[in-house]
C-alpha cells in the first residue's frame, strides 16, 4: 500500500513537471508561428503631393484609393517581393531629402540626373540608369502665350526678350534650362504657373505635357496658351531606393525592379483603360 501512493506521488510530480517544461516551448512555437505569418518586409515609399495624373492620382497628403498607375505597378511589384507597401505624400524636395537620409525606404517616379543619383539608388546598367526597368516615360514641352516670343525648335532656344520661365519647384527640367541661361521663376503647382504665363508675368512654362494638357483645359486656357510642337526633353521615370534600404536589402530592389520591366507594359495598358473610365 505504502508503495502504491508513492509511486502515486510520484507520477503526479512527473505530470507537472513535464507541464512546465513543454509550457515554455509551447508558447515559443506560437510565436514563431505568428513571425512567419507576418509580411517580409513593409517598404515605407514616398512620392509627390501633386497630381500627375493618372500615373499619380490626388493631391495633397492622402493617397486616394486609386492611387494611380505608377503607384499600383510599384505596390504590385512590392507584393511579388514578399512585402507590403506604406505611402507617405510629401512636397518633391523633402522626398529627396527623406531619401537621403533614409528615413523612407524609397520613392516613386523620378527622373535620373547626377544630383539625385547621389542621393538615391536607381536601376543601373553599367554607369547609366536602366532604362528598360523604368516606370514610365514624360515629355517635357514648353508653353506660351499665343504668339509669344520665346520658340524652342528642339535644339536652339529662342529668347530675345530675355523672359522669364516658370517651373515647378523641385522638377528635373530646371538643370536642362539653367544650361540655356534663361531667368528661372519657381512655384508649388501647374495651376500657378498657368496663371503667372496667362497674365504675362512670366514668358513660357516648362512643364511635362500629361500633367498641365489637362490643366490647361481645366482652366479654360486653350485658347489663351499654345503648346511648342518639339518636346523640350523626354525622360525616363524610376522607383527608386534610398541607399540605405539598398545596402541592406538590393535582392528586394532588385526583384521588384526586375517586375516592373517584365509587366510594366501590360499593367499600363490595362490599368490606363481603368483610369481613362
Amino acid at each position: 500500500m505504502l508503495l502504491k501512493k508513492i509511486g502515486d506521488m510520484l507520477a503526479t510530480m512527473t505530470a507537472s513537471m513535464t507541464r512546465y517544461l513543454l509550457l515554455p516551448l509551447i508558447l515559443f512555437s506560437i510565436v514563431s508561428a505568428e513571425c512567419h505569418a507576418a509580411p517580409a518586409c513593409v517598404l515605407s515609399l514616398a512620392y509627390t503631393e501633386h497630381p500627375s495624373a493618372p500615373f499619380l492620382e490626388g493631391e495633397g497628403m492622402n493617397t486616394p484609393a486609386h492611387p494611380g498607375i505608377a503607384v499600383e505597378i510599384v505596390t504590385l511589384a512590392a507584393a511579388q517581393a514578399g512585402c507590403t507597401v506604406r505611402l507617405t505624400r510629401l512636397a518633391n524636395l523633402r522626398v529627396l531629402r527623406s531619401a537621403e537620409t533614409g528615413d523612407i525606404d524609397g520613392a516613386i517616379l523620378f527622373s535620373y540626373d547626377t544630383e539625385r543619383a547621389g542621393l538615391m539608388r536607381y536601376p543601373m546598367k553599367g554607369e547609366q540608369p536602366d532604362a528598360a526597368r523604368r516606370l514610365a516615360m514624360f515629355s517635357y514641352y514648353l508653353y506660351r502665350r499665343k504668339g509669344g516670343s520665346i520658340n524652342w525648335d528642339g535644339a536652339t532656344l529662342s529668347n530675345p526678350e530675355n523672359l522669364t520661365i516658370g517651373v515647378n519647384t523641385g522638377f528635373s527640367i530646371i538643370d536642362q534650362l539653367a544650361k540655356f541661361g534663361v531667368k528661372i521663376d519657381e512655384v508649388q503647382t501647374t495651376e500657378q504657373n498657368l496663371g503667372k504665363l496667362n497674365l504675362g508675368r512670366i514668358g513660357a512654362y516648362a512643364m511635362q505635357e500629361h500633367i498641365a494638357d489637362p490643366v490647361i483645359l481645366r482652366m479654360h486656357l486653350e485658347n489663351e496658351i499654345e503648346k511648342l510642337p518639339a518636346p523640350l526633353s523626354t525622360k525616363n521615370y524610376y522607383l527608386t531606393f534610398s541607399k540605405k534600404f539598398y545596402a541592406a536589402h538590393a535582392d528586394i530592389a532588385e526583384r521588384m525592379w526586375s517586375y516592373i520591366a517584365e509587366q510594366r507594359d501590360s499593367l499600363t495598358k490595362s490599368l490606363m483603360q481603368h483610369y481613362h473610365d
